[in-house]
């Protein structure tokens, strides 16, 4: 069973001190703080709180990012859930180059046809958006349909995956398993 990732960035205008700096909380009489930067304190120092990223300057604002995986917490605090994304990619274009024999052409239109029909149960699936339409002049239409429904991902063959707090996708356990790959 996967658990869940909650996030939560705060951005304090104006904020001067680090927050996050345990030296600096020592330093400090935190009953003078604004409400935010309690809020900030009391993260820093709950155990099941992560900092994901020291504080930083961005423009007038000085900007947390926190990570927790434990529930009440994140209800507590109004951390929003980080869910693996799923991606599909179907190209919607037919190479009939070279197909001059009709067992051929008959071939690659079904399969053309098989892509534009899972085309379509994807667009009426619930909880499956199409997140880009992209135009390759020598690939041409592929339609990349996203979901974070396990579920719905793994019956229609989803074949990547962005796990919680990753930058790169890999390719999905049941993708990799039909390719022979090996899951770490």
């Amino acid at each position: 069973m996967e658990t869940n990732k909650y996030n939560l960035e705060i951005r304090i205008r104006g904020g001067k001190l680090a927050l996050d700096d345990l030296d600096v909380l020592q330093h400090i009489d935190t009953e003078t703080l604004d409400p935010d930067e309690r809020r900030v304190v009391e993260l820093v120092e709950d155990d099941r709180v992560e900092i994901t990223e020291s504080s930083f300057r961005d423009g007038p604002c000085r900007v947390y990012r926190f990570r927790t995986e434990d529930t009440e917490v994140a209800k507590k605090y109004g951390f929003e859930v980080e869910e693996t994304r799923y991606l599909k990619y179907i190209n919607v274009s037919a190479d009939l180059e070279g197909a001059d024999r009709n067992s051929v052409l008959a071939f690659r239109l079904q399969d053309l046809v098989k892509d534009i029909t899972m085309a379509i149960t994807l667009l009426a699936t619930p909880k499956v958006e199409l997140t880009d339409v992209d135009w390759d002049k020598r690939g041409g239409w592929t339609l990349i349909f996203e979901t974070t429904h396990e579920g719905a991902a793994k019956a229609y063959g989803f074949e990547e995956m962005l796990l919680p707090g990753e930058e790169d996708y890999e390719p999905t356990p049941w993708a990799a398993e039909q390719n022979g790959e090996v899951q770490s």
